[in-house]
């Protein structure tokens, strides 16, 4: 569980950045569950149009001053996408191996979600350093799209590896943030047919903001932005030269 934040083409806004750091205190729980999301934090993006880590920590957002240095690095790298997470530990323990986001062959990738028997999720040559699903899940989907280029092709290839996951796995969600140094790619799926449907809606979502010169999504409405929730199944490809292109699966 988490909340996520994703930017693409946009400068870096500290304030909305700050805003999002407040969700680590405040963010939107599941039913019956502790407030805050204070299991650690990570933010990475561009640096010379390579996927770079800024700062992560297993530490609270709220509380570690690490994140405002991480801020800075990203300002000062000028990066063109940026994700950011704050997590609520769910699978795996708190450490740094399972504190998103994850970095892969240029891919940088945070998950919002539970997928059980995850140690059964395929990643192929791939060995995950932690013990999170959402690790296994990044190293899942790279199978598929580690060799395709268009978005097309992308929307195509994502399709794939959800299905494979879906068709094998009980999940709460499989929302995540996914980038490289040409595509900010979003995907909200709540699991629909679980019996905590309500919850699991209410809980796992995602949203965007679009401006007239860059994309703001989050996993709920933080700062002065006029924001729009996804459906679920929608997936968002951005690229820096096209604003974005929707695909519902």
């Amino acid at each position: 569980m988490c909340r996520m934040l994703g930017l693409i083409d946009g400068a870096i806004d500290y304030n909305l950045l700050k805003d999002f750091q407040k969700l680590a205190l405040v963010g939107k729980v599941k039913a019956n569950m502790d407030p805050g999301h204070s299991d650690g934090w990570g933010a990475a993006g561009l640096s010379k149009n390579k996927a770079t880590m800024f700062g992560k920590s297993k530490k609270s957002a709220a509380e570690d001053p690490d994140y405002d240095v991480a801020l800075n690095k990203a300002a000062l790298c000028k990066t063109p996408i940026l994700i950011a997470h704050i997590r609520k530990a769910t699978s795996g323990s708190t450490s740094l191996e399972n504190t998103h986001p994850f970095i892969k062959d240029g891919w940088i990738f945070s998950h919002n979600g539970t997928i059980h028997n995850s140690d059964d999720i395929e990643v192929g040559r791939l060995t995950p350093a932690g013990t999170t699903d959402s690790e296994r899940f990044f190293y899942h989907c790279l199978r598929y799209i580690n060799s395709t280029d268009s978005k097309k092709e992308l929307g195509q290839s994502i399709k794939k590896a959800i299905s494979e996951i879906k068709s094998k796995h009980d999940y709460s969600s499989l929302t995540f943030l996914l980038a490289n140094n040409k595509y900010l790619i979003a995907y909200r799926d709540y699991n629909a047919d679980s019996e905590n449907a309500a919850d699991f809606e209410r809980y796992y979502t995602l949203y965007i903001a679009a401006q007239k010169d860059f994309i703001t999504l989050c996993s709920e409405p933080i700062g002065l932005l006029s924001f729009s929730p996804f459906k679920n199944g929608q997936l968002l490809i951005a690229s820096k030269s096209d604003i974005f292109e929707t695909v519902l699966s």
